[in-house]
């Protein structure tokens, strides 16, 4: 009875915590997909720049997919790594290995604050 308790309690808790937030409601799509697109000092060409937009687009739109789904959170984790995969994929073809990790760099600054915002984030960035 005494372990049911803590359970209740400990799920009550783990409800509140912004991982099981609408992701929307904590960064607003335009936002991210803003910071996502900011590459012009990355020196990529117009004609990659235009396919990493339209790659963003997808990749965001998918995301929020997932991290406002109804699925578990195990689920989502699941999901998330694997869009990961697929998008570091598609960028290394599109970009080439040496630009996806220019990319991966400037990414990793420019969307740190947004991890802190959201853990499930950090399964798919």
């Amino acid at each position: 009875m005494k372990s049911l308790k803590i359970l209740s309690i400990l799920v009550f808790l783990l409800a509140f915590q912004p991982g099981f937030a609408q992701l929307g409601s904590i960064i607003p799509k335009p936002d991210l997909l803003k910071a996502l697109d900011d590459t012009a000092d990355l020196g990529f060409s117009k004609d990659k720049n235009d396919k990493l937009i339209e790659q963003n687009e997808s990749f965001v739109n998918d995301l929020f997919g997932i991290v406002d789904s109804d699925k578990s959170e195990d689920e989502k984790k699941s999901a998330l790594q694997l869009l990961k995969k697929d998008n570091d994929s598609k960028l290394e073809n599109l970009l080439g290995i040496d630009g996806a990790n220019k990319y991966h760099k400037k990414m990793k600054k420019t969307l740190r604050p947004y991890k802190r915002k959201m853990k499930l984030l950090k399964f798919a960035l």
